[in-house]
Formats: C-alpha cells, sequence, structure tokens
C-alpha cells in the first residue's frame, strides 16, 4: 500500500518528507538481502543443515 501511495504521490507532482509513512516499503537492497537468506537455508539444507554465512 505505502509503495502505491508514493507512486501516486509522484503522479500527482506532490513532494514527499523523508519520515512520510508513503516511503516505508522494502527496497531492492533489502530484496537482494532476502535472497541472499534463501539461498544459505537452501546451501545449509542441502549440507545437512550446517551453519552457513550469509553473503
Amino acid at each position: 500500500m505505502n509503495f502505491a501511495n508514493h507512486i501516486r504521490a509522484k503522479l500527482d507532482g506532490r513532494k514527499l518528507a523523508k519520515d512520510d509513512p508513503a516511503l516505508d516499503y522494502p527496497k531492492i537492497k533489502d530484496g537482494i538481502r532476502g535472497m541472499a537468506f534463501i539461498e544459505a537455508v537452501v546451501k545449509s539444507s542441502k549440507n545437512n543443515a550446517r551453519w552457513t554465512k550469509l553473503g
């Protein structure tokens, strides 16, 4: 919902403050971090649930 509100504000030509709730949504960096976590979980699972570092 926040992402949609951000797009609406942009389309309406409104400038949002840095602390506006419409800017509170996951960014690309969050998605990359989430994918790294999933890859580590899969790798750990394939290695008999051994501890696997992220990154």
